[in-house]
């Protein structure tokens, strides 16, 4: 798996993560001057979830504001304020993940669950390393109903067939071995 080449600017102090004390203001989101305050924000987000894609901490950030869409406006000033707040990779399902700094980036991690540090996440905001580490959990038992079996270990009660799709998929990737696409954290968003 690439790793970035570019680590958090020397400015920022992941120390600063553990004030709980932020400031929100929904009024100054956009302008320049409230940039540390998102900075701050995605960084106790990386301490607490990460690895964590950039989609599910800009939709965390957005309703931490009250604002119920994450358009792109509001997600290109996220992206902005925090595509530098630590290591970032690019997956194979074109999402960024952000990785703390003590963890080395990996194409196949254990299933964390549906809640991380007690915020609920939907099946969609989990990670790649984690999906194909849950179905390679699940492979190693042979289960008869891929899909089926790791519906039960998500919880759901029925297994539709978007979401089978997307779990023979996941297990064709994780055949080829195939989850990091190697681009570096040089892009834009």
């Amino acid at each position: 798996m690439a790793v970035t080449d570019t680590s958090p600017a020397p400015e920022l102090d992941l120390e600063i993560v553990a004030q709980p004390d932020l400031s929100l203001n929904p009024d100054s989101f956009h302008a320049p001057s409230y940039k540390p305050t998102l900075q701050r924000l995605a960084r106790r987000y990386v301490a607490e979830e990460a690895p964590i894609t950039f989609k599910r901490m800009s939709d965390l950030i957005a309703r931490d504001h009250g604002f119920q869409r994450t358009g792109s406006q509001i997600s290109s000033t996220i992206w902005h304020a925090v595509e530098r707040i630590a290591p970032r990779t690019r997956s194979t399902d074109e999402h960024w993940i952000f990785w703390p700094e003590a963890v080395e980036p990996s194409d196949v991690l254990p299933f964390r669950g549906l809640e991380v540090n007690g915020r609920p996440r939907q099946w969609k905001e989990v990670p790649l390393p984690e999906k194909l580490g849950l179905l390679e959990q699940t492979l190693a038992q042979a289960p008869a109903d891929l899909a089926g079996s790791v519906a039960d270990v998500l919880g759901y009660g029925r297994v539709t067939q978007t979401f089978r799709a997307d779990i023979m998929q996941l297990a064709e990737r994780l055949r080829r071995g195939a989850g990091d696409n190697g681009d570096q954290d040089e892009g834009a968003m």
